[in-house]
């Protein structure tokens, strides 16, 4: 992704923690996570930690983390993180509070994606679009309030002289280009100054909020491409059944609740679907589409929508993001290597409700 692939200086099958963290912030990158989030790396066993197993999840319960441990794993990704409110103290007493004592006493890492992961391109929500059918755009709901610079860096001006210097003494003929902004210093990079960086981000740990890489061959053409919720219109009309039946093959799911729109009928043909995935009600207000797709609603918030016409799809919570952890995966092997590390996908992980 970075036009150089990252492996570990400890032979094949081991990798240190912090490239698998680079990796992470490079297919999600925390700058792209909502402000109320916590995201990133929830739990840093102390150094040297080596990664050798990793597994997928979408929430981190007790039965997962059993499992990760029956699996010796060294690193979880959960997609919702364990850690959301301050704790002021950590005991068996709270099931949350006993997770991260037994991943601290087994030295298994903790790290959360979980906002950066839905806004990002090709992420959670892009994702969940797959499933409608065939898509003439797909576009936010609500933009990121990032600039994207593309092919730049923008690093904070605490942090200029770690990249400035190393940069500039790269064995280019020409220095890189540069100018300040309010925010920091830009830089044009070539391949051979993207790995420079990534190297001094990776051994210094420098966070994803204080360095912003845009490389302009894994970035969307504008900086509106990423951000909250999906705006999705058909390519052709289809029925709203039609819909809600590949809705559910996507999902993997025999039944959904459906909310009809008042004077709308099922076989009545669609055209625009807006969705966000998990509770996705506060990113959907006000938005005008014909069908409305999340993992959850309140009764009200139902009823608001279809009274004014517009249908209702709701999967329940994480059974519209549990199906990005393949996708993940496939992206996690693509940067570090697919012989590098084991990357399993949690077989206890699931939805807390179901339809009986």
């Amino acid at each position: 992704m970075f036009g150089c692939r990252l492996y570990s200086s400890f032979g094949s099958g081991v990798m240190d923690l912090s490239i698998v963290v680079s990796a992470l912030n490079r297919i999600a990158p925390i700058r792209l996570a909502a402000e109320w989030d916590n995201v990133g790396l929830l739990v840093e066993p102390s150094s040297p930690h080596l990664v050798q197993r990793i597994i997928l999840t979408n929430d981190l319960t007790l039965n997962v983390l059993q499992e990760s441990i029956d699996q010796n794993v060294n690193m979880i990704v959960s997609y919702h993180p364990p850690i959301f409110k301050p704790m002021k103290k950590l005991t068996e007493n709270h099931w949350k509070e006993k997770i991260l004592i037994k991943a601290i006493e087994n030295r298994i890492a903790i790290y959360s994606p979980h906002t950066a992961s839905d806004a990002v391109q090709g992420g959670v929500n892009d994702w969940l679009a797959t499933g409608l059918g065939e898509l003439t755009s797909t576009r936010p709901i609500t933009a990121n309030k990032f600039v994207n610079y593309g092919g730049l860096l923008l690093c904070k001006k605490a942090d200029e002289q770690l990249f400035i210097a190393p940069v500039e003494n790269s064995k280019k003929p020409s220095p890189p280009t540069k100018f300040s902004t309010e925010n920091g210093t830009l830089m044009q990079l070539e391949s051979e100054q993207v790995c420079q960086v990534a190297d001094i981000v990776r051994t210094r740990g420098i966070s994803d909020r204080n360095v912003q890489f845009f490389p302009a061959s894994q970035l969307p053409n504008s900086g509106t491409a990423t951000g909250a919720g999906r705006i999705c219109v058909l390519r052709k009309p289809n029925t709203m059944k039609n819909v809600i039946d590949n809705i559910k093959a996507h999902l993997n799911l025999d039944h959904v609740r459906f909310g009809l729109g008042a004077g709308k009928s099922l076989n009545d043909l669609i055209s625009t679907i807006a969705l966000c995935a998990g509770s996705g009600a506060s990113v959907l207000t006000g938005v005008k589409a014909d069908l409305y797709l999340t993992g959850e609603m309140s009764h009200h918030e139902v009823l608001e929508v279809t009274q004014k016409g517009g249908s209702v799809v709701l999967c329940e919570h994480s059974n519209t993001e549990r199906g990005y952890l393949q996708v993940l995966r496939t992206k996690l092997h693509e940067i570090l290597g697919e012989d590098n590390l084991t990357i399993t996908i949690s077989h206890l992980d699931k939805d807390p409700l179901e339809i009986l």
